[in-house]
């Protein structure tokens, strides 16, 4: 029961219940006070008025009213005690005099302008108000109560299938394999929950085993060629070759090996298995910057890396390779003329370029997959799934992408790496809006 009660969804419920009990029982207390004062002041009133013009016209009446305790009478008339000066400012008919002792008071003026006054001591009525107000007090305190104990109740009753449906939703996730949820008896929109819950941890689970059945023929198929290609090239290389003959088959064993890595890491993303992290961030730079040197020549452009603070975390030298080729390649692609800097950091590392630069809006869609810039369009061929991939690394690692302008010109993409243990997953987006926008992809 207290489990119950402790979870959000129970506290809730009952905190609802209850100030809806305390609600509807205030204003009830609160109406009931009303009519009852509305009473008291209308029956007074008229009793009254009846008792004054009665005395007015009786003198033996007003005698008996007088005997009456707590009850006094005065008038103009010569046979009645003058009015006092508490109540020589009265107004026409019934009123109440709260100076002490407090009482009520009722005026009537005849045809002949005889003033008459009938006073009465108000603490019989202060006393039977107490009384009234003492029981509406109690009155709510015990419909509050009624309330607590009704509303554990409600809350067991509802909050006690939703609370198991939850638990059996979250052990069926923690495993690695499909099982089924149990549904409830009771066979309403609880039990329709569970159907399409356990419904949609089934497809889940089916698409999860189409999946690793898809990437494991994709390894088995890609791997073949690929070794054929590598093996192919390197006896190339034994072979007697002219310099340009040299750089082709050098260009095609690189690819090759790229291409192996890159089949390892997309295998390694899709069946959400972890990579050993061993490299330091300074040799995986070293050897993407070398890679990057050709191509980047080929466009008189060049490729510098530099070191402000080492960065002391280990990583997985193919999840870093590829965010560091996605991020160079776009560099390479989308600069003209200038320069592009690698520079490590203690954090991380930054690659900057003084190529095209982002829009505003640009900036927003940059790490969307299939979106590209106007202009990128026109300067590289590409799907816009570089850095979407670089993305998606990041995330899984637990590093952080970010972009923002270069001072310089051009853009900078910022990867911070956390340890692992540290490491909140999700990459994001920061901008830096220190120069005008150009137009980048």
């Amino acid at each position: 029961m207290n489990h119950l009660l402790n979870s959000r969804l129970g506290r809730r419920l009952m905190g609802c219940f209850v100030l809806l009990l305390a609600v509807v029982a205030s204003l009830y207390a609160f109406a009931l006070q009303a009519s009852m004062e509305f009473t008291e002041s209308e029956l007074l009133s008229s009793f009254m008025h009846d008792e004054v013009v009665a005395a007015a016209k009786d003198r033996n009446f007003a005698v008996n009213i007088e005997n009456i305790t707590g009850t006094e009478f005065f008038g103009t008339a010569a046979h009645l005690p003058p009015i006092p000066a508490r109540y020589a400012h009265l107004k026409e008919g019934f009123q109440e005099v709260l100076d002490e002792p407090p009482t009520f008071a009722y005026r009537l003026t005849d045809d002949q302008g005889n003033i008459y006054v009938l006073v009465r001591n108000q603490k019989d009525f202060e006393s039977f108000e107490e009384r009234i107000e003492q029981s509406l007090t109690v009155s709510v305190i015990v419909v509050i109560a009624i309330g607590l104990l009704v509303g554990a109740w409600l809350t067991r009753t509802v909050v006690s299938p939703i609370v198991k449906l939850s638990g059996d939703i979250k052990d069926a996730a923690r495993s690695s394999r499909y099982h089924r949820v149990p549904l409830p008896a009771q066979g309403d929109e609880i039990s329709d929950l569970a159907k399409i819950c356990d419904e949609s941890l089934q497809r889940l689970q089916d698409a999860i085993d189409r999946e690793k059945a898809f990437t494991g023929d994709v390894s088995h198929e890609l791997r073949t060629p690929l070794c054929i290609i590598r093996s192919s090239s390197e006896l190339l290389s034994l072979q007697p070759l002219t310099d340009r003959q040299s750089e082709h088959v050098g260009k095609i064993h690189r690819a090759a090996e790229q291409m192996q890595e890159l089949v390892e890491l997309f295998l390694q993303l899709a069946r959400h298995e972890s990579l050993a992290q061993t490299d330091r961030v300074s040799d995986t730079l070293t050897c993407v910057v070398e890679q990057w040197q050709p191509s980047a020549q080929e466009k008189g452009l060049q490729v510098t890396l530099k070191t402000k603070h080492g960065c002391p975390v280990p990583v997985s030298p193919i999840m870093l390779a590829t965010v560091a080729n996605n991020l160079l390649r776009n560099a390479v692609n989308y600069t003209r003329e200038g320069a592009i800097t690698v520079t490590e950091t203690s954090e991380g590392f930054e690659v900057s370029d003084t190529g095209i630069g982002m829009t505003d809006e640009e900036m927003q869609t940059v790490f969307t997959q299939h979106v590209r810039g106007k202009t990128a369009s026109t300067m590289a061929q590409g799907n816009g799934l570089g850095l979407a991939i670089a993305t998606r690394i990041c995330r899984r690692c637990g590093w952080n992408l970010s972009v923002l302008r270069n001072t310089a010109g051009g853009c900078c993409f910022a990867v911070r790496i956390r340890a692992p243990e540290s490491a909140d997953a999700g990459a994001s987006v920061r901008r830096d809006c220190r120069t005008n926008p150009s137009s980048r992809a």
